[in-house]
């Protein structure tokens, strides 16, 4: 997942989203991000929580375990 100078060093959902394909399998944020500091504010975190949650909505297909759950926090959204 690429961060870029431009956003302080944090990630783009939407451009994280378009990197996930069918064969994705993991997906690990690491905020702040090393060695440069940068921290993804949270209102984009909350963007990336929401498109892989249509993703998991709209997909024909689950991911091997019947249940996959993300986690942001105290909030949960389940997958599948």
């Amino acid at each position: 997942m690429p961060i870029r100078e431009e956003n302080g060093f944090a990630f783009s959902a939407e451009e994280t989203l378009k990197l996930i394909t069918p064969q994705t399998r993991l997906l690990i944020l690491n905020s702040p991000a090393n060695p440069t500091g940068g921290v993804t504010p949270k209102a984009e975190v909350d963007k990336l929580v929401a498109g892989l949650g249509e993703m998991a909505r709209t997909s024909r297909s689950c991911p091997t375990r019947s249940t996959t759950t993300w986690s942001m926090t105290a909030r949960r959204m389940s997958a599948c």
